[in-house]
Formats: C-alpha cells, sequence, structure tokens
C-alpha cells in the first residue's frame, strides 16, 4: 500500500494530500496491480524449473507441462491464498487431520476477498491490451542488437517469446475465478464478459499478425484446459456448501449431489478417446458418412495426377552420317564410268601389299574405322 511505502519515500504524504481521489483509486488496486506484476515473471521460472528437471521431449509437452504447473500455482497462490491465513503447511495439515474442515474454511474466508478478485480481473483488460506491445521481445530486440545483427538479435527476441501453456493456463484461471465468485459476486460476470472479450481480439490479432507460428500440440492444452475448469466447479461447489450450510444445514445438503455430478463429469474425461480412435470405430465412421456420388468437384492434389509423358525417340546423328549426306547430295546423278579389269598379275602385288601392311599392325581400313568411330563418339 501507498502508507507502506510512505515510510520509505517521504515525497509520497505530500502527493497523497495533494491529489486524495488519485491515491484512492491507486490505494483500490495497488495491491493486485503488485500481484501481477509478480506473477509476470513466474512463468519464465517455471517453465526453466521444467526443462531442467523433467526433459521434456518437445515444445508442446514442455507448454503443457507449464500449463499444468502454472495454472496450479495460481489456484493455491492467489485464489485460496486467503484461506491460509495459518500459513500453507499449518492450513494443509489441518485439512488433512479434518478433511470435512475445508468446507467451513473457504466459506469464512472467499466471499470476504471478492471485491479483490474483481480488481484482479478488471486489471486483466490493461494485460491483454499490454500484449499488443509486446513489451518482452522488443526489450529483448533491442538489448540483443547492439551485440549482434539484426536478424539474430530478432531470432533470440523471439525464442520462447509465445508461451501457450501460460496463456491458457491463464485464461483458464480467469473462467475459474469467474465460476468461483459468480454467485457471492455478480459483478465479476460483467467484468470476466469484457476481459475475454479483449482477450479474443487481442490474441487473435498476436498469434495470426505478431507473433511467430507455433508448434500444433493435438488438442491436449484444451483437454487440459477442461479438467481446471471442473476444478474450479468443485472448488464452487464446496464454497456453495459452506455458504449455504452456514444459514442451515439443510440448504448445504442438498448441494452434495452436485458435487458428485461433477467429480463424476472430471472422471470420465479420462475416458474419452480423444487421442486416437480405435480402427473399429474408424470405419463405423466410414460407413456412415454419405457417398460422394452427388459431388460436383473432388479435390485432388497435384503431385497425384498421372501426368502423360511423351516419349521423343532421339536420333543420334554422328559426323560420318552427315558427311556421307552432304557427298551424297554432291555427287552427279550420272553414274561413274566402269573401271578396267586388272591383270591377274596385278592383282596378286595388290593382293601382297595388303598383307605385308597387316603384318606390321592393323590394315589402314580398320584403323581409318577405329579412328572414325572415335569422332564419332567424340561428336
Amino acid at each position: 500500500s501507498l502508507k507502506s511505502w510512505q515510510q520509505i519515500f517521504p515525497a509520497i504524504h505530500r502527493w497523497r494530500q495533494s491529489m486524495p481521489i488519485v491515491v484512492e483509486m491507486l490505494e483500490g488496486v495497488l495491491a493486485t496491480l503488485s500481484l501481477k506484476i509478480m506473477l509476470a515473471f513466474i512463468p519464465a521460472i517455471l517453465l526453466k524449473i521444467g526443462r531442467s528437471f523433467q526433459k521434456p521431449v518437445s515444445q508442446s509437452s514442455s507448454q503443457l507441462q507449464l500449463q499444468k504447473t502454472y495454472f496450479a500455482f495460481l489456484v493455491i497462490f492467489v485464489l485460496l491464498v486467503t484461506s491460509f491465513a495459518q500459513g500453507l503447511i499449518t492450513t494443509l495439515l489441518y485439512v488433512a487431520q479434518q478433511p470435512a474442515a475445508i468446507v467451513p474454511l473457504l466459506a469464512k474466508s472467499l466471499p470476504l476477498t471478492s471485491r479483490f478478485y474483481v480488481n484482479y480481473v478488471v486489471l486483466g483488460w490493461l494485460s491483454c491490451s499490454c500484449e499488443l506491445l509486446r513489451p518482452g521481445p522488443l526489450v529483448m530486440y533491442l538489448s540483443f542488437r547492439e551485440f549482434m545483427s539484426e536478424h539474430d538479435a530478432r531470432c533470440c527476441a523471439e525464442e520462447d517469446s509465445v508461451l501457450m501453456g501460460t496463456r491458457v493456463a491463464r485464461s483458464t484461471f480467469m473462467l475459474v475465478i469467474t465460476s468461483v465468485f459468480c454467485s457471492i459476486c455478480p459483478v465479476v460476470l460483467l467484468a470476466a464478459a469484457v476481459y475475454f472479450l479483449i482477450e479474443r481480439l487481442s490474441h487473435g490479432y498476436l498469434m495470426l499478425s505478431a507473433e511467430p507460428r507455433q508448434g500444433d500440440a493435438g488438442g491436449e492444452l484444451f483437454v487440459q484446459a477442461l479438467k481446471q475448469v471442473h476444478t474450479g466447479l468443485l472448488i464452487y461447489v464446496l464454497l456453495m456448501i459452506g455458504v449455504l450450510g452456514s444459514n442451515g444445514f439443510e440448504f448445504g445438503l442438498l448441494l452434495v449431489p452436485i458435487l458428485f455430478m461433477v467429480s463424476w463429469s472430471l472422471l470420465s474425461l479420462e475416458s474419452f478417446l480423444w487421442p486416437c480412435l480405435p480402427l473399429n470405430q474408424v470405419m463405423d465412421l466410414d460407413d456412415r458418412d454419405p457417398p460422394m456420388t452427388d459431388a460436383t468437384e473432388v479435390y485432388e492434389q497435384l503431385e497425384c495426377r498421372e501426368e502423360i509423358v511423351q516419349i521423343v525417340p532421339q536420333i543420334v546423328v554422328s559426323r560420318a552420317s552427315l558427311t556421307e549426306a552432304a557427298v551424297a547430295a554432291a555427287a552427279p546423278t550420272v553414274a561413274p564410268p566402269a573401271m578396267p579389269a586388272m591383270p591377274p598379275a596385278a592383282a596378286t602385288s595388290t593382293t601382297t601389299t595388303a598383307a605385308a601392311t597387316r603384318v606390321g599392325g592393323k590394315a589402314p581400313e580398320e584403323t581409318g574405322t577405329a579412328s572414325q568411330e572415335a569422332e564419332d563418339l567424340e561428336f
């Protein structure tokens, strides 16, 4: 409060006397505002502890674990903190010895702090609006930019800038506060309606336009949020049993069956096979679907279409064929005169010369053919 800060800073006393209206407004929200500022650093600490000791296998599993731990922290140290007036350990030992004492304990403490939680929800409007500025990544980017490139600074600033587990846990906790105090202080319903409207607009813009893409958790965050909402309903039923039971035992006794109904609903969530369906149920669902006979348009991926490949025959042209074609085109159409017949002696000498040539190596005709084939291959 300002009175406690006044002992450290004497100038606050003069400021309280000069602007009493502003001081009264600050006195109403200062305790809640300080709690909000402290809770802003808790998710990063819990995430660091979870990654150090539990070793999650993926980013989605770490966000799921963060959602569980952060919601439990909010319920114990924000919602039920007023019930631990004698200390957390002392109260837990007392409840362990006498479990039925939790009902009158909640009935005596929670209704007296309803205005505090209304202010807590109202300050949530400001926190959702401040998220649009993304002050955390902005400060980290301006700090990293001094000693690294802009691209590297942006990558380091965007790392763990979006904690989806924290966001879901905070939204679920706001719904739990609304459920617990909706009967004691109905004004909280209006404050919660405005909060969820602002949250829808701000988070919708951030996820679609400002923040980097996040991994898909496969619906695990939503299922965990449903279980947490049932936990809030259990607290609400216990609170109503204590409040109504303080006026007469018969009023609180009527709500005991509702307590078992909420507990049964919470346990029934474990029986749903939401991660995957059995094969026989998948086949039944396929049989129930109507046939696509009346469909006018069928979706087909481009990669799955059968493309008709036209095979073009390859024509191999060699230098020898081109030379022969050119010679044949330039040759006259008149047949050349016939060569005169050689005498027998001349034919014998020609045969002897060719045989002598083969003794030293290949025949001239074979050598010319080999060189011609090498030239054709090179061409």
